[in-house]
């Protein structure tokens, strides 16, 4: 009795430690929220474990494991750069999601991971390819900022900053701008005042509207696994930005023939009296630069039912591409600063010695190439979050 004990704990303990030496194929997935080709990736990945979960089970294997990695998250983005570091992946994909990455293989990209995941799944259950589990050394976060300095290279930080520019020379911003100035002048302000207090004015309008972005991209991630309403935000960008598009097309016709009238793109007249009274009531005060900072704040506020014509479908368009939520506020940065860019430059020129009326002047002269420009910048935003509803669907 004891020796028929002691043989079947033997055989146990045999099949024990011939389990043990089996192992799972390790599969690391990143995608992010928001993303709709981390949507269809996360489908597939699905129906793959569906099919497949028991096909994995041989005398090599115990199965396979997908772990799943949101880059928005500070840990998994971490980690996400930690793996893109190990494989040796080029700058422009080190952060590019959806992405996997199984034994020596690493895939980038909706049509990369769709087309190739199954092939490299099956090389390695069937021995044609040997799998070995990598380890991956995670990132300081030195390592991560030094990382950081350069991951900004691409179409994605040109389109942003482009947009953020041409919103700049937006006529609400600089209108109010040339108004806050010349009040300033009428109350015989100095230009080195006039430059102090128009640069704090602009650094309250930077505040506002990163605050505001902010805003818009929490919203947008808590609603972004919900696809009815990811399509919903999708489609009203789409149809934004073709209005847009269409309107600057007739704004910049309507300019080129000395036609201003019809100039749709700004702000109603009960707000730009609002505003032209904040001035006037603020302007007197003797914390001035303190003063103007809470004016651009206030002011941006009134103003962004005009500006958040272009901030919007920005917003959307980064948040479509699928990017970290770190890259997003990045991104956020890039854009801000971008649209204080022609703000800041219209006060220095001031500040230097040109007169309001003439600044003015200069910046009507060229308004129909900024229309052009907006309008081709705003169909190709069209385009591309056409291409993300189509990949939603």
């Amino acid at each position: 009795m004891i020796l028929t004990l002691l043989l079947v704990l033997l055989v146990i303990g045999s099949i024990n430690v011939y389990a043990s030496e089996k192992q799972k194929i390790d599969v690391h997935y990143f995608g992010t929220e928001g993303c709709s080709n981390c949507m269809k990736v996360e489908s597939f990945l699905d129906e793959f474990v569906k099919a497949n979960r028991f096909k994995f089970h041989n005398d090599s294997f115990s199965g396979f494991e997908i772990h799943f990695y949101q880059a928005s998250n500070k840990t998994d983005y971490k980690t996400h750069l930690s793996y893109s570091t190990h494989y040796n992946l080029e700058d422009s994909q080190k952060t590019e999601v959806p992405a996997i990455f199984v034994g020596d293989k690493y895939l980038i990209g909706e049509k990369d991971i769709i087309n190739n995941f199954e092939s490299v799944m099956f090389n390695y259950l069937h021995s044609i390819e040997e799998y070995q589990k990598p380890d991956i050394p995670i990132l300081s976060d030195e390592e991560v900022a030094e990382l950081e300095q350069d991951r900004f290279e691409n179409f994605r930080l040109l389109g942003v900053f482009t947009a953020g520019f041409l919103d700049g020379f937006n006529p609400c911003a600089v209108a109010m701008l040339l108004f806050f100035i010349t009040f300033l002048t009428s109350l015989k302000k100095k230009n080195k005042e006039i430059l102090i207090v128009g640069l704090s004015f602009i650094l309250g309008t930077f505040f506002c509207y990163f605050i505001i972005g902010l805003g818009l991209f929490r919203f947008t991630y808590i609603f972004a696994h919900a696809k009815p309403v990811l399509l919903t935000l999708y489609s009203i960008v789409v149809l934004l930005s073709i209005i847009i598009a269409i309107q600057n097309v007739r704004e910049y016709s309507s300019i080129k023939k000395g036609d201003f009238s019809q100039i749709k793109l700004q702000l109603p007249k009960k707000i730009k009296h609002t505003i032209h009274r904040i001035i006037r009531n603020k302007s007197m005060s003797k914390a001035l630069y303190i003063t103007a900072f809470g004016m651009g704040i206030v002011i941006s506020v009134l103003e962004f039912a005009c500006t958040g014509q272009v901030y919007l479908p920005t917003i959307m368009y980064i948040l479509s591409a699928g990017t970290s939520m770190a890259s997003a506020y990045a991104y956020l940065f890039i854009y801000n600063l971008a649209f204080i860019i022609p703000l800041a430059t219209i006060c220095i020129v001031i500040y230097s010695g040109k007169e309001v009326m003439e600044v003015s002047h200069v910046f009507i002269k060229k308004m129909h190439y900024i229309k052009l420009s907006t309008a081709i910048f705003f169909f190709t935003i069209a385009g591309i979050m056409l291409y993300q509803i189509y990949a939603i669907l």
